[in-house]
């Protein structure tokens, strides 16, 4: 499947305007072609990864939940609205999931929030499930919002 570039300008409009913002200017169209948003949260810490959204968008749960079974550390998933920087492009009806570790807010934002406190297996796990995880969403069958080819 060949993917669709989008503009990293129409990814700016979308989080920094309202949904009827995003859905009434020039960046609509572009909306429409944007499959799915896949995004990371504190994934420096924790002893697990929690995918956020999968109540809403059980097929991306599904293709993260497969490709985890290369590295085995992904949490039964978090069943609601994906959060954060995915937020905006849920509400505009793209689907979205987000990676974030369970049990890892114990540095975040606070001073102890520091490049010595990584847990850099985590990291790396979060890092190579997101990547096969978006592997599979552009190189295989999946449309969130189109109809099969």
């Amino acid at each position: 499947m060949a993917t669709t570039s989008i503009d990293i300008k129409v990814m700016q409009k979308i989080l920094q305007s309202t949904i009827t913002d995003a859905l009434s200017t020039d960046v609509a169209e572009d909306i429409k072609k944007i499959e799915a948003y896949v995004g990371a949260e504190r994934i420096g810490n924790g002893d697990s990864i929690v995918a956020t959204g999968n109540g809403r968008y059980p097929a991306l749960w599904e293709i993260a939940h497969k490709n985890d079974s290369t590295i085995g550390k992904l949490a039964t998933g978090v069943k609601t609205m994906p959060k954060g920087d995915a937020a905006p492009f849920a509400q505009v009806g793209i689907p979205s999931i987000v990676f974030c570790t369970l049990n890892g807010n114990r540095y975040a934002h606070v001073p102890s929030d520091k490049p010595e406190n990584i847990n850099r297996e985590m990291v790396t796990q979060s890092a190579q499930l997101m990547f096969l995880t978006i592997k599979e969403l552009t190189d295989g069958d999946y449309r969130g919002r189109s109809k099969r080819r």
